[in-house]
């Protein structure tokens, strides 16, 4: 079977057809695997949307899945992957901005950054 990969406009063309959780989803699957080198669970994905269904997130990767913008490996754990290159905002030093490494926040908490 053969399978297309959206190319960065395509993605710009299909933007205004997803809804905003759809985005969202789509953004933290692409960067998630950029920060991790795998992909997020369904709970993580659905918590990214602010749900605690994993039926929602199931429900979200379904319609990308259907439209093409990610794909999942069957029988595997975390193997939802964005197809293409998914635009992701990311900080000056280039990390993805929704992911804040946990050592980084220990280390303010210890500085009274946050108690």
């Amino acid at each position: 079977m053969h399978v297309d990969i959206p190319t960065q406009r395509d993605f710009a063309a299909l933007q205004p057809l997803l809804s905003p959780k759809q985005q969202a989803a789509l953004s933290f699957i692409a960067g998630y695997a950029k920060a991790h080198g795998y992909g997020p669970s369904v709970r993580e994905i659905a918590n990214s949307i602010g749900s605690n269904s994993s039926h929602i997130g199931e429900r979200i990767i379904g319609d990308l899945v259907d439209r093409g913008l990610v794909r999942r490996i069957p029988s595997r754990a975390r193997a939802v992957q964005a197809v293409g290159n998914v635009p992701i905002p990311q900080a000056p030093d280039g990390a993805p901005l929704h992911f804040i490494p946990a050592e980084l926040i220990y280390q303010r908490a210890g500085q009274g950054g946050c108690q």
